[in-house]
Protein backbone atom coordinates (compact mmCIF):
# COMPACT_ATOMS: atom_id res chain seq x y z
CA UNK A 1 0.00 0.00 0.00
CA UNK A 2 2.74 2.32 1.05
CA UNK A 3 4.53 1.79 -2.45
CA UNK A 4 1.27 2.37 -3.99
CA UNK A 5 0.99 5.91 -2.43
CA UNK A 6 4.14 6.73 -3.19
CA UNK A 7 3.90 6.02 -6.86
CA UNK A 8 0.55 7.29 -7.00
CA UNK A 9 2.88 10.74 -5.43
CA UNK A 10 5.58 10.77 -7.48
CA UNK A 11 2.93 10.75 -10.94
CA UNK A 12 1.24 13.88 -9.19
CA UNK A 13 4.45 15.69 -9.16
CA UNK A 14 5.16 14.64 -12.83
CA UNK A 15 2.03 16.04 -13.92
CA UNK A 16 2.30 19.33 -11.91
CA UNK A 17 5.69 19.99 -13.34
CA UNK A 18 6.78 23.57 -14.00
CA UNK A 19 5.30 25.47 -16.47
CA UNK A 20 8.17 28.32 -16.63
CA UNK A 21 10.70 24.99 -18.08
CA UNK A 22 11.35 24.24 -21.50
CA UNK A 23 9.10 21.49 -22.21
CA UNK A 24 7.55 19.12 -25.03
CA UNK A 25 4.36 20.47 -26.52
CA UNK A 26 1.73 18.29 -27.45
CA UNK A 27 2.19 18.36 -31.24
CA UNK A 28 2.47 14.89 -32.04
CA UNK A 29 -0.09 13.43 -34.92
CA UNK A 30 -1.50 9.70 -34.65
CA UNK A 31 -3.06 9.37 -38.29
CA UNK A 32 -1.40 7.47 -40.40
CA UNK A 33 -2.41 9.31 -43.55
CA UNK A 34 -0.77 12.76 -41.79
CA UNK A 35 2.67 13.60 -42.09
CA UNK A 36 5.09 16.52 -40.78
CA UNK A 37 5.65 18.85 -43.76
CA UNK A 38 8.50 20.12 -42.00
CA UNK A 39 10.84 17.26 -40.81
CA UNK A 40 12.23 15.86 -43.94
CA UNK A 41 12.59 11.94 -43.94
CA UNK A 42 14.58 9.69 -46.04
CA UNK A 43 12.19 7.76 -48.37
CA UNK A 44 9.70 5.53 -46.57
CA UNK A 45 11.10 6.00 -42.86
CA UNK A 46 8.11 7.94 -41.74
CA UNK A 47 5.99 5.10 -42.75
CA UNK A 48 8.04 2.49 -41.32
CA UNK A 49 8.44 4.18 -37.87
CA UNK A 50 4.36 4.50 -38.10
CA UNK A 51 3.88 1.29 -39.16
CA UNK A 52 5.89 0.47 -35.81
CA UNK A 53 3.95 2.60 -33.51
CA UNK A 54 5.95 5.56 -33.30
CA UNK A 55 3.49 9.20 -33.60
CA UNK A 56 5.32 11.70 -35.68
CA UNK A 57 5.26 15.50 -34.72
CA UNK A 58 3.36 17.73 -36.81
CA UNK A 59 6.02 20.07 -36.70
CA UNK A 60 9.52 20.82 -36.02
CA UNK A 61 10.80 20.72 -32.15
CA UNK A 62 13.84 20.78 -30.81
CA UNK A 63 14.34 18.46 -27.59
CA UNK A 64 14.47 20.04 -24.30
CA UNK A 65 18.26 19.41 -23.32
CA UNK A 66 19.05 18.01 -19.91
CA UNK A 67 22.06 17.15 -17.92
CA UNK A 68 21.34 14.02 -15.68
CA UNK A 69 24.02 11.72 -13.83
CA UNK A 70 25.11 8.33 -15.41
CA UNK A 71 25.89 4.86 -14.06
CA UNK A 72 29.31 5.47 -14.54
CA UNK A 73 29.24 8.90 -12.46
CA UNK A 74 29.45 10.82 -15.34
CA UNK A 75 27.14 14.10 -15.81
CA UNK A 76 26.08 13.64 -19.31
CA UNK A 77 23.91 16.30 -21.46
CA UNK A 78 21.45 15.04 -24.57
CA UNK A 79 23.38 18.12 -26.42
CA UNK A 80 27.01 16.64 -26.17
CA UNK A 81 24.93 13.83 -28.54
CA UNK A 82 24.45 15.99 -31.54
CA UNK A 83 25.22 15.04 -34.81
CA UNK A 84 23.80 11.27 -33.33
CA UNK A 85 20.26 9.91 -34.26
CA UNK A 86 19.50 9.63 -30.33
CA UNK A 87 16.78 6.99 -28.88
CA UNK A 88 15.55 8.56 -25.74
CA UNK A 89 13.64 5.72 -23.61
CA UNK A 90 11.94 7.04 -20.09
CA UNK A 91 11.59 3.85 -18.31
CA UNK A 92 12.12 2.42 -14.34
CA UNK A 93 12.82 -1.14 -12.89
CA UNK A 94 9.66 -0.91 -11.07
CA UNK A 95 7.47 -0.78 -14.10
CA UNK A 96 6.95 -4.04 -15.69
CA UNK A 97 6.70 -3.20 -19.45
CA UNK A 98 9.75 -1.30 -19.44
CA UNK A 99 11.83 -4.39 -17.99
CA UNK A 100 10.46 -6.31 -21.02
CA UNK A 101 11.30 -4.04 -23.56
CA UNK A 102 15.12 -3.56 -22.19
CA UNK A 103 16.25 -7.12 -23.31
CA UNK A 104 15.06 -5.91 -27.15
CA UNK A 105 16.30 -2.14 -26.58
CA UNK A 106 19.92 -4.26 -26.10
CA UNK A 107 19.55 -6.30 -29.19
CA UNK A 108 18.87 -2.87 -31.16
CA UNK A 109 21.78 -1.41 -29.49
CA UNK A 110 23.90 -4.09 -30.37
CA UNK A 111 23.03 -3.73 -34.06
CA UNK A 112 23.30 -0.34 -34.50
CA UNK A 113 25.80 1.03 -32.00
CA UNK A 114 28.58 3.71 -33.45
CA UNK A 115 29.01 6.80 -34.25
CA UNK A 116 25.58 7.88 -35.44
CA UNK A 117 23.10 6.05 -33.17
CA UNK A 118 22.70 6.32 -29.14
CA UNK A 119 20.42 5.11 -26.50
CA UNK A 120 19.43 6.61 -23.83
CA UNK A 121 18.03 5.32 -21.28
CA UNK A 122 16.63 7.60 -18.39
CA UNK A 123 15.49 5.70 -15.33
CA UNK A 124 12.83 7.58 -13.31
CA UNK A 125 12.10 7.08 -9.62
CA UNK A 126 14.50 3.94 -8.48
CA UNK A 127 17.44 4.24 -6.26
CA UNK A 128 21.30 4.43 -8.22
CA UNK A 129 21.47 0.71 -6.57
CA UNK A 130 18.28 -0.98 -7.77
CA UNK A 131 19.10 0.58 -11.28
CA UNK A 132 23.06 -0.48 -11.14
CA UNK A 133 22.19 -4.01 -9.66
CA UNK A 134 19.17 -4.42 -12.75
CA UNK A 135 21.30 -3.30 -15.21
CA UNK A 136 24.50 -5.39 -13.98
CA UNK A 137 23.01 -8.91 -13.64
CA UNK A 138 20.87 -8.10 -17.29
CA UNK A 139 23.96 -7.16 -18.60
CA UNK A 140 22.91 -3.91 -20.49
CA UNK A 141 25.39 -1.76 -21.73
CA UNK A 142 23.81 1.21 -23.14
CA UNK A 143 23.93 4.59 -21.25
CA UNK A 144 21.72 4.23 -18.40
CA UNK A 145 20.80 7.70 -17.10
CA UNK A 146 19.37 8.49 -13.28
CA UNK A 147 16.32 11.67 -13.50
CA UNK A 148 15.83 11.40 -9.48
CA UNK A 149 14.57 14.71 -9.11
CA UNK A 150 12.37 14.10 -12.02
CA UNK A 151 13.36 17.08 -14.09
CA UNK A 152 14.08 15.19 -17.67
CA UNK A 153 10.68 13.52 -16.93
CA UNK A 154 9.32 16.61 -16.49
CA UNK A 155 10.65 18.64 -19.15
CA UNK A 156 9.55 15.70 -22.03
CA UNK A 157 6.06 15.50 -20.14
CA UNK A 158 5.68 11.87 -19.45
CA UNK A 159 2.28 10.31 -18.42
CA UNK A 160 3.20 6.83 -18.95
CA UNK A 161 6.24 4.30 -18.97
CA UNK A 162 8.29 3.36 -21.03
CA UNK A 163 7.89 6.50 -23.25
CA UNK A 164 10.49 6.28 -26.57
CA UNK A 165 11.36 9.42 -28.21
CA UNK A 166 13.62 9.37 -31.47
CA UNK A 167 15.52 12.71 -31.95
CA UNK A 168 17.37 13.90 -35.56
CA UNK A 169 21.15 14.51 -35.81
CA UNK A 170 20.11 18.18 -35.71
CA UNK A 171 18.57 17.43 -32.36
CA UNK A 172 14.96 17.73 -33.35
CA UNK A 173 12.04 15.20 -31.47
CA UNK A 174 10.96 13.35 -34.72
CA UNK A 175 8.79 10.38 -33.21
CA UNK A 176 7.27 9.37 -29.84
CA UNK A 177 5.76 6.11 -28.96
CA UNK A 178 4.32 5.56 -25.35
CA UNK A 179 4.28 1.74 -24.38
CA UNK A 180 6.36 -1.08 -24.46
CA UNK A 181 7.62 -2.46 -28.02
CA UNK A 182 9.77 -5.55 -29.06
CA UNK A 183 12.69 -3.69 -30.50
CA UNK A 184 14.82 -6.30 -31.72
CA UNK A 185 12.75 -7.65 -34.74
CA UNK A 186 14.49 -7.25 -37.92
CA UNK A 187 12.09 -4.57 -39.58
CA UNK A 188 12.02 -2.45 -36.53
CA UNK A 189 15.79 -2.58 -36.81
CA UNK A 190 15.87 -1.93 -40.45
CA UNK A 191 13.55 1.39 -39.91
CA UNK A 192 16.07 2.45 -37.67
CA UNK A 193 18.80 2.30 -40.02
CA UNK A 194 16.76 3.90 -42.81
CA UNK A 195 16.51 6.53 -40.23
CA UNK A 196 20.39 6.58 -39.74
CA UNK A 197 21.33 6.76 -43.50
Amino acid sequence: MKYIILVSLCMFMIMGCNKAQETVSNNFIQSEGLHSENIKFAPDVEKKLQALGFIIPSKIEKAPDFSLKSLDGAIRSLSSLRGKVIFLNFWGVWCVYCRQEMPSIQTMYNSLKGPDFEVLAVDVQDSEATVRQYVSANKHDFPVLLDTEFKATQQYGIRGFPTTFIIDREGNLIAKLVGSRDYSYPAVIEAFKALIQ
